[in-house]
């Protein structure tokens, strides 16, 4: 587990990725280091005005594509993730030409 970001009883917040999507609102994809399981987990979380809504988040395709992009790039999914992912996509390439 690398540094955490954060740290809450609950868990340590080792990396996350934020996308606007409206004023005042944003969706995060977050990975954190769960105490009580021992294990890492992915938290998909919507926040207004800089406070988390327990409520689920609700996005675009466009909007979840620019959210995984992040996360990607900001480190909150591991290479055995995306691995698997990829794997996923590979194995129902078939879907890709049914627009």
């Amino acid at each position: 587990m690398s540094a955490a970001l954060r740290q809450t009883r609950y868990a340590d917040l080792c990396a996350e990725a934020r996308l606007s999507i409206a004023p005042d609102e944003e969706v995060r994809a977050e990975r954190q280091w769960v105490k009580g399981s021992a294990e890492e987990q992915i938290r998909l979380s919507w926040w207004k005005h800089g406070r988390m809504v327990p409520r689920p988040a609700s996005l675009s395709e466009a909007q979840l594509v620019a959210l995984l992009e992040r996360g990607i790039a900001e480190g909150v999914f591991t290479p055995f993730f995306l691995r698997q992912l990829l794997g996923v996509m590979e194995r129902n390439a078939h879907a890709l030409v049914q627009d």
